[in-house]
């Protein structure tokens, strides 16, 4: 297995991918590279580079290889063995290049995710190997952060005064949070009023939304529910939710319609007879 290949997929997709199943033979023979090469790692470890999710395949394969690889792992410090002082350097172009992308890019991902999406339980290692890159990514999330508060009362006050007014939640997706807690914590005036606002907005377009299905409601023939949510562009879930009265006005319209088009149909098959009956079947808008 071509290790190296492995992690440059990790570096390239952002994510472990799983890799086709292997010969025992293939897996002992990574294990006994694992095994005699530095820095030591854990079964664990080795597995995640075979793209496989559990240890099970490797101790099919040969479980005393890999006793013998915990024991070594075990003495060389276990999970904190790049925290020795002793440990060694042995930096590859994959993580390299990880850390680069994230710095030049517009959010850049902090050190610690970075070395999760390595396999490395904690960013000590990689730091230590790469200490002005990784500073340079912390200096650069900073300035994200900065930038990000500086940006965060101006664009607050052009949604209040936007139209349509967006939700909190949508403001907070534009300045790059995934939540508005933050919003609400350096904002709160802010973010009170556009709530405010966003309530007024909502209520606002659900009347008229309610005062364009009844004038269409008044078309003749008396139009579906589907077609009135299609003429106002809204799906039949949020009409349902939202105007449920109005839903039932316009079913019972419908199957008044109904009605009356079948008696008049009837009436028609009647001829011979001198009085017309009642067609309205009952029915009252």
């Amino acid at each position: 297995m071509d290790i190296a290949s492995a992690k440059r997929e990790v570096a390239i997709g952002g994510k472990r991918i799983v890799l086709p199943s292997r010969h025992a033979t293939e897996i002992r023979q990574t294990l006994r590279t694992a095994l005699d090469g530095t820095p030591t790692v854990s079964v664990t470890e080795i597995a995640r580079r075979l793209g496989y999710t559990t240890t099970d395949s490797l101790y099919k394969a040969d479980r005393r290889l890999c006793y013998k690889i915990t024991a070594r792992y075990q003495q060389a410090g276990g999970r904190s063995w790049w925290m020795k002082p002793y440990a060694p350097l042995t930096c590859d172009a994959p993580m390299k290049d990880m850390l680069e992308r994230s710095l030049k890019s517009t959010e850049p991902t902090p050190v610690y995710q970075l070395a999760a999406t390595l396999g490395h339980p904690d960013a000590g290692y990689i730091r230590r190997q790469l200490p002005e890159l990784c500073e340079a990514i912390d200096r650069r999330i900073a300035q994200v952060k900065k930038n990000r508060f500086e940006r965060m009362s101006p664009i607050l006050k052009s949604a209040i005064d936007a139209n349509p007014v967006p939700s909190l939640t949508e403001v907070a997706r534009q300045l790059g949070y995934s939540y508005t807690a933050i919003l609400q914590r350096h904002e709160p005036d802010l973010c009170k009023q556009l709530m405010e606002r966003r309530r007024a907005y909502v209520t606002k377009r659900r009347s008229d939304l309610e005062k364009q299905a009844l004038v269409v409601l008044g078309r003749s023939p008396s139009p579906s529910v589907r077609g009135i949510c299609r003429c106002l562009g809204i799906t039949v879930p949020f009409m349902n939710k939202h105007f449920p009265a109005l839903v039932r006005s316009i079913i019972r319209r419908r199957r008044c319609s109904a009605a009356v088009v079948g008696a008049t149909s009837r009436i028609a098959d009647q001829t011979e007879i001198g009085s017309v009956p009642d067609i309205s079947g009952g029915c009252r808008s």
